[in-house]
C-alpha cells in the first residue's frame, strides 16, 4: 500500500496518518474512540462532569468503586492507556487492590 492510499484511508475514517504505521498513535486514538463512545450515555457523562472538581483523594475512592462494580458485573478490566495522559491512577495498586480474598471464598 502506497503513502497515498494511507492518506486516503486516514481522511476517510478521520484519523492521523500515523494511526497507520505508529502503534502509539494507534493506541491513543483508539483511547480517544473508546471515550466517544462511553460519552455517548448521558449517565457516563453525568457522572465524568459532576466528578469535575473533586479532589484527588475523591476521585481517587470514586475510581475504587467504579472498578469495584465492573469486577461485581463480570465486566473487563478497563487499561489505565485507555484513560487520560493525566490520569495517574497505578494499575499495579489496582491489581494489589484486587486480589481475591480467601476468607470470602467460604462466604456463603
Amino acid at each position: 500500500m502506497t503513502l497515498e492510499q494511507l492518506a486516503v484511508l486516514a481522511e476517510f475514517f478521520g484519523v492521523p496518518l500515523e494511526y497507520f504505521i505508529n502503534d502509539e498513535v494507534s493506541r491513543r486514538v483508539n483511547a480517544q474512540l473508546a471515550l466517544a463512545v462511553a460519552l455517548r450515555d448521558a449517565r457516563v457523562r453525568s457522572l465524568a462532569l459532576r466528578a469535575e472538581g473533586l479532589s484527588s483523594a475523591s476521585l481517587d475512592a470514586l475510581l475504587t468503586i467504579v472498578n469495584e462494580a465492573r469486577r461485581v458485573e463480570n465486566l473487563e478490566r478497563v487499561s489505565e492507556q485507555q484513560g487520560s495522559p493525566s490520569d495517574t491512577h497505578d494499575t499495579d495498586q489496582y491489581d494489589a487492590d484486587h486480589q481475591p480474598d480467601p476468607s470470602e471464598a467460604q462466604r456463603p
